[in-house]
């Protein structure tokens, strides 16, 4: 990896371990539409345990218990005291502290009926050719291996790997392409769609 790429990725995970926004309003009451619609999603496949990685202040995992409390529920971030607010506000969810790069440290083979994300790897950097693709494919790799049944993405889909133009690390990714082993990738249209929760992906596995 040259140096330039090794910088922006250093940025994007140094942003994310130390920012304190997770208790702002501005995440807890953000389209709460969106996340009452992606946790049916989830809880309608009636899964009996659940891992969000990128979980922040634990919002997602939240409208999952108010659905279904007997799930088994995990949040996975690189920010400590994002997940400690997030237990503090559902003391039932194990947490998990680490990051995204390295997934097979913490998780085992089909460890989770069902994976998913809402708008982090939007912030994993890619742009066009096979080198700077790596690591979203490594990810979605390791996901593909931690989940059982399913996975979940809300994030930004597209055609092909790319950085959004004059969109601070905001990335597009091509999920057809990532889980193309998959039994089945299915993409609609999120609602209320903003802030790279654009579209939802759902993979079968």
């Amino acid at each position: 990896m040259d140096k330039k790429l090794e910088k922006v990725y250093l940025e994007t995970q140094n942003h994310w371990k130390n920012t304190n926004d997770y208790s702002s309003s501005g995440y807890e009451n953000f389209k709460l539409g969106r996340r009452k619609y992606l946790a049916n999603r989830i809880v309608e496949l009636k899964p009996k345990s659940v891992l969000e990685i990128g979980c922040f202040g634990g919002y997602n995992l939240r409208e999952i218990n108010n659905l279904d409390p007997d799930i088994e529920l995990t949040g996975f971030d690189i920010n400590s005291n994002a997940l400690a607010y997030a237990k503090n506000k559902l003391p039932k969810i194990n947490t998990v502290n680490g990051s995204i790069y390295e997934l097979s440290k913490y998780f085992e083979e089909n460890q989770f009926d069902i994976v998913f994300t809402a708008g982090v790897l939007i912030h994993i950097p890619c742009f066009t050719n096979k080198v700077e693709t790596e690591n979203i494919r490594d990810i979605s790799a390791n996901i593909s291996r931690i989940a059982n049944q399913f996975i979940f993405h809300a994030e930004h889909h597209g055609e092909s790997h790319y950085k959004l133009p004059n969109k601070n690390m905001r990335y597009v990714h091509n999920f057809n392409e990532l889980y193309s082993t998959s039994k089945n990738v299915e993409v609609e249209n999120a609602p209320d769609a903003s802030h790279g929760f654009e579209q939802i992906i759902k993979i079968t596995l």
